[in-house]
């Protein structure tokens, strides 16, 4: 579990009063990784997610509550969070610090396992991420992609001269960043992005989706970037991409959201930047492990996308649309 800003349980019943939602009655901090502080709530009216949020601006947080708002009136086939009103109409609760809470109620569901993952998931996901990218269409907030290509290229420019371990990778990122900088560059269609649709993500139940969380990263750009992020998080297995489920996330997704000719051919580029992305999130998050004070458990290791981009890099463009039959 990550928590960044300690909370007591009194602190935390007088905060869960302000929602109208019952008298507390039982919280512990949420299992797993997070930027924020999650603690899982039971009142008497039901199980919520207390989250404090941090290191946001009250713009960002504005933004996420908006598209909230506007998704939970929209058919997308799962649940999306449900962000709580408290009782002068607001929707955040300063905490310390400056920091802000927000209450959510606690979506059904579990997340799968790696080894659950199979292609009647990947169909599911595909067929949600197009239904948001339709839905997305009419919302009206607009916010850039944090995970751009301008961005990554910030974050490795800022790592300056890496650590000996892990030069050789920075290094490879900084060429692949410049390979792939014309192809990225290219007009493509545009709409809302969940921007990280990956298995912790979602929740499941009896083999159906249920829910997708997670919507911090939500924004605006190419609607093939979310997809080369699906295709990341959903369709690796030990020996490679695995080519039942590219192509039931991608024929899912083009079913409900034809892809267009220049989509389709510069896939290959975005799923290598995606995959490029998340590594060197993982080694700025997680690298050394001692020196970031990462709890035995939680750590991430980068090189595991970094193989996954050794693979991508040896996948040429024919094999790549051969194994998603696009």
């Amino acid at each position: 579990m990550t928590v960044h800003t300690e909370l007591t349980r009194d602190e935390i019943a007088d905060w869960i009063r302000l929602y109208e939602v019952g008298d507390l009655r039982q919280c512990e901090p949420t299992r797993g990784t997070s930027a924020n502080t999650n603690y899982d709530v039971t009142t008497e009216q039901g199980r919520f997610v207390l989250r404090v949020n941090e290191g946001k601006s009250f713009r960002d947080l504005i933004y996420e509550k908006d598209l909230l708002l506007y998704l939970a009136e929209r058919d997308l086939g799962a649940q999306t969070p449900r962000i709580v009103a408290n009782c002068i109409n607001g929707h955040f609760t300063p905490v310390a610090d400056g920091k802000y809470a927000s209450l959510f109620e606690r979506l059904g569901g579990r997340a799968l396992a790696s080894w659950e993952v199979a292609a009647e998931h990947c169909s599911q996901v595909g067929c949600f991420l197009a239904r948001l990218h339709r839905a997305g269409h009419g919302f009206v907030g607009h916010r850039r992609n944090p995970h751009r290509p301008a961005q990554v290229d910030a974050t490795l420019a800022a790592l300056g001269q890496p650590e000996d371990a892990v030069r050789p990778f920075v290094e490879r990122a900084r060429r692949a960043q410049r390979q792939l900088r014309r192809a990225l560059a290219q007009r493509l269609p545009r709409s809302l992005l969940h921007g990280g649709l990956t298995p912790d993500n979602t929740k499941f139940a009896r083999g159906r989706l249920t829910g997708v969380l997670d919507f911090e990263t939500g924004a605006c750009g190419p609607q093939v970037y979310d997809l080369a992020v699906a295709i990341n998080g959903w369709c690796w297995a030990a020996s490679g991409l695995a080519e039942d489920r590219c192509r039931a996330l991608l024929s899912a997704y083009r079913a409900v959201q034809p892809l267009t000719d220049r989509e389709l051919r510069l896939l290959p580029d975005w799923t290598r930047f995606a995959t490029l992305r998340q590594a060197v999130a993982w080694l700025v998050a997680y690298e050394p492990p001692q020196r970031r004070g990462v709890t035995p458990g939680l750590y991430r290791d980068f090189r595991h996308h970094a193989r996954r981009l050794d693979d991508l890099d040896h996948t040429d463009r024919r094999e790549f649309r051969r194994i998603c039959a696009i």
